[in-house]
């Protein structure tokens, strides 16, 4: 197989998020297979070992937000979340708003050890357990 396309539309269960106008909501959610999800500026060629993803029966799916590829499995649990933000934050701040308050409330629940690592992700030491994208 030479190529292989990304389905036009992205219907996991958070895709209604990309199109919603209300200011803020939560989801979690979690996915009843495997799946590989692009970035924004991914491409298959670049980020998916095909003829495994292929011959394993992994749906490819395309996201129109930004971040890396992921691999998402039923052995986890997928946190989407919609903020309005005003218009004059970075994205850095944005993400470390975010990340501040998921260590809180996660720290609450008895998670220890975690921190911030690079822009969006969160880690427990150096393991990271988290990571996340943004759709502007």
């Amino acid at each position: 197989m030479d190529h292989i396309s990304v389905p036009a539309r992205y219907d996991l269960p958070d895709y209604s998020f990309f199109d919603s106008s209300t200011n803020s909501r939560y989801f979690l959610w979690q996915p009843d297979n495997v799946y590989i999800v692009l970035g924004r500026a991914n491409s298959i060629e670049k980020s998916v070992l095909l003829d495994k993803a292929v011959a394993d029966n992994v749906k490819i799916y395309q996201r129109p937000s930004g971040g890396e590829s992921v691999v998402l499995s039923p052995k986890m649990v997928v946190f989407s979340a919609l903020f309005k933000r005003n218009q004059s934050e970075k994205p850095g701040a944005f993400f470390s708003n975010i990340n501040q308050n998921l260590i809180e409330h996660l720290s609450e629940l008895g998670i220890e050890n975690l921190n911030s690592k690079g822009i969006s992700d969160l880690s427990i030491g150096d393991k990271k357990i988290m990571g996340s994208s943004m759709y502007l």
